[in-house]
């Protein structure tokens, strides 16, 4: 697929979900809530884990920054608009270097597109869940073309922006056990977490966290709004791609076992799972190109 047909699909599939989630948030939010939110955590008034969530909210102030005269909703349309460009972009390229053809890669961005389009279910603009994929896509892509070494500076700024990247500097263990860089990497997302916690401190101790999060698991499991936000988001392509686990390839199955239980324990039971956004990392590592993706000769190589 040449690479402008990539990138106006990806435009268009960007403004689709972004049309959808600024009708469902209002521009009356954006100035308001949202701006508080960025503010706050810039300056480190928020509780654990969104207080050390600092990559997307950096971007987002030198946006701010840049057009002083206009609203605070305008650079969080822009930085929302750009990262979702950013993200199909990403995974049509990691869909092409899958070996999947056009076609192929058409099917694969609209059903990610339809996913992200319900990303505004109980969800502010949330830029790091976003920005938290691109990142998962960039080491995939880097994993796959052989420079493994980029998954460590990947990691570092995958935890600037969100403590869910740390699966980032394992991923080159898919391709024969590549133990010392994926060390590096994790050592690098460690040293990054402690210095954020370092510069902004540490959280106040939560008060009955047990009955917190247990709460919350109930209020997930038992809510009918939780599988009617997961099945209109996934449908049954999670079940599809999961029935041609064998034709997947090695280091797809390897990510999948890796990322896949974990993923699916904290945001079912330790969070709300109804809010979809945080569905749209599996679909696009994972799911969508299990749809398609076959064995690659030589995978375990550097490619």
């Amino acid at each position: 697929m040449k690479l402008a047909i990539l990138i106006v699909c990806s435009v268009l599939l960007s403004l689709h979900a972004l049309a959808w989630h600024y009708h469902s948030f209002t521009a009356a939010r954006l100035n308001t809530i949202e701006l508080e939110w960025h503010r706050r955590g810039l300056a480190g008034d928020l509780q654990m884990p969104w207080r050390y969530r600092v990559f997307s909210k950096l971007i987002n102030e030198g946006l701010l920054r840049a057009m002083p005269d206009r609203p605070p909703k305008m650079a969080f349309l822009i930085s929302r608009f750009a990262v979702g460009v950013l993200l199909f972009v990403l995974a049509g390229l990691y869909y092409r270097r899958l070996g999947l053809d056009d076609g192929q890669i058409l099917i694969s961005l609209a059903v990610l597109g339809w996913c992200a389009g319900y990303g505004f279910i109980g969800s502010a603009f949330s830029f790091d869940t976003w920005w938290d994929v691109c990142f998962y896509l960039m080491g995939a892509l880097a994993c796959l073309g052989g420079r493994f070494w980029l998954c460590i500076p990947l990691a570092m700024l995958g935890a600037l922006n969100r403590e869910s990247s740390g699966f980032i500097a394992l991923m080159p263990l898919a391709f024969g056990w590549r133990w010392k860089v994926s060390l590096a990497g994790f050592a690098a997302w460690g040293l990054t977490m402690a210095g954020l916690v370092a510069w902004f401190g540490p959280c106040e101790r939560m008060e009955n966290p047990q009955q917190i999060w247990l709460a919350i698991m109930r209020q997930s499991v038992s809510s009918k709004i939780t599988y009617m936000g997961l099945f209109a988001a996934l449908s049954v392509i999670p079940l599809a791609s999961a029935l041609r686990w064998r034709q997947w390839p090695r280091f797809l199955r390897f990510w999948g076992v890796m990322i896949l239980p974990v993923w699916g324990f904290v945001f079912l039971c330790l969070n709300n799972a109804f809010e979809v956004r945080y569905w749209i990392l599996p679909m696009a590592l994972i799911f969508i190109p299990g749809l398609f993706a076959r064995p690659i000769p030589d995978e375990g190589r550097a490619a």
